[in-house]
Parts: structure tokens; sequence; C-alpha cells
């Protein structure tokens, strides 16, 4: 074959795995992708609210978060009561950030949270509001553990791929 085929093949391959062979990382009502610094497996209520699991690569834990309609002071504590189609249950969420659309809150115990959102279809979450009132966000969990377990997997084996790396930078490199 003469170069100019080759480089003619080459950008065909090029342009067929990168449109054609992309990587399905949808299952259900949920997904996954890599984010900073870790990856990501989420999914959206009917008002645009997200539900997700954030893994870090740097020190290799998993959270779950939650976007909801009411602010918060970063840092704060705030009780909720997490309804799943099979029982209730109490938990606490901690601010982790907040503007004038609402707050992300991290959800806690992440074993406890975990296990409720493994085990049901639906979820539901909610918070006391002053005078009375309550703040609820709803998601679908259909999907939420093959996308949260092919998460995982590829989470670990970035994770250990992205420390070698590290581990091999030694002295004054510029990378």
């Amino acid at each position: 074959m003469n170069k100019s085929l080759l480089l003619l093949w080459g950008a065909f391959l090029l342009s067929v795995s990168s449109v054609g062979f992309a990587v399905e990382r949808e299952f259900g009502d949920w997904s996954w992708d890599y984010a900073d610094g870790g990856t990501i497996a989420m999914t959206f209520s009917d008002t645009g609210k997200g539900l997700a699991q954030v893994c870090n690569f740097g020190d290799g834990n998993c959270l779950y978060k939650v976007m909801f309609p009411v602010t918060c002071e970063l840092g704060g504590t705030y009780p909720v009561l997490v309804s799943t189609d099979s029982a209730a249950y109490s938990m606490n969420m901690q601010c982790l950030s907040s503007d004038e659309e609402g707050g992300i809150y991290g959800i806690t115990p992440f074993d406890d949270i975990d296990q409720i959102i493994r085990e049901g279809n639906r979820i539901g979450i909610v918070m006391a509001m002053e005078h009375g009132s309550f703040s609820v966000v709803r998601f679908s969990l259909q999907g939420s553990n093959a996308a949260m377990d092919d998460m995982l997997e590829n989470f670990l084996v970035a994770r250990k791929a992205r420390s070698a790396r590290e581990r091999r930078v030694s002295g004054d490199q510029f990378l």
C-alpha cells in the first residue's frame, strides 16, 4: 500500500472509532462518566435536580450527592427523610455548596444510602422547611445498579493506572 492510502485508511478508522463505537455508559435512567478527578454515576429528576454517586481518584472514596432546591449553609448538616418503594429512613445531608438555585448535599452514612439505592426502584428525599412545609426531590433508580457497578469497575482500573503513572514520575520533570 502506498503512504497516502495508509493515511486515508488511518483517518477513516479514527473517525469510525470516535463516532460509531462510542463507549455505552447509559443504563436505564442512569449514566456515568469520568469527571474532574474521578467518576460520577448520575440520574436527573423531572425538575432537573440530580442524584449521583461521585468517586474521587485522590482518596479512593465515593459519596452520594443530591441537588436540592433549597439553599444551605456550607458545612451545615440537615436531617432528611429518605423514602423508597419499600421503606422510609431518617438520614442526614451535609451542605457541600449552595447558590440561589439550591444546594448540593452529601448524603450520609454512605453504606446506608448505598444499600437503600441499590435495593429500591424509586427514591424520594424530603427536607423539612420553615412554617411546616416540605421540599421533596424524587428520582428513578432504574439502571442505577448497572451504572454504578460499571462506573466502579472502571474507576478502580483508572485509579490503579493513575497511581502507577504517578509513582513513575520522579525528579524535576515537566509533563
